[in-house]
């Protein structure tokens, strides 16, 4: 893991400077396309994203110090204040809990998120109304995208 952070110790990537940090954090953590989650379950997600294999390590390996704490706190901040996030809405419930950990002392995800898509099947058509009404949670979204995704008609009928 401290390879990822270009420093022998924790310690020490804490000692540079904090442009020189965010140029690593930012390398490590912001994935340039949107990441698309459709299963938090599903394995695809943590192989398919470096970003969030980087942030899934660094949070397995940060000890409980107040220099690790406050360095996953801050790639945490970067992972979810730079990502575009898209899943399904049914899944809403379990991003907003952050499924990348159980944090005391952090902001909650949806103060940070700023880009996020929430996809809705028409067929979960009566799941809908609570899964939106949960989307209006995400407090500092820059771009906030609902897409219905149907088969057929969106009444049912075919």
């Amino acid at each position: 893991m401290l390879d990822l952070l270009e420093s022998p110790t924790v310690e020490a990537f804490a000692k540079k400077d904090e442009q020189e940090q965010m140029k690593i954090l930012n390398r490590l953590l912001i994935h340039e396309e949107s990441i698309e989650i459709f299963s938090f379950d599903s394995v695809d997600v943590k192989e398919a994203f470096e970003a969030v294999r980087a942030m899934l390590l660094l949070r397995d390996n940060l000890g409980d110090s107040k220099i690790e704490q406050q360095l996953l706190q801050k790639a945490r901040h970067i992972f979810y204040e730079e990502n575009e996030f898209v899943f399904v809405s049914y899944e809403i419930f379990r991003f907003l809990d952050d499924v990348l950990g159980e944090w005391t002392h952090a902001a909650p995800v949806e103060t940070l998120v700023r880009n996020v898509v929430i996809v809705v099947q028409s067929e979960w058509s009566g799941w809908m109304e609570g899964d939106l009404q949960q989307a209006l949670r995400f407090t500092n979204p820059a771009h906030l995208e609902v897409v219905i995704a149907a088969q057929g008609t969106l009444d049912g009928q075919g």
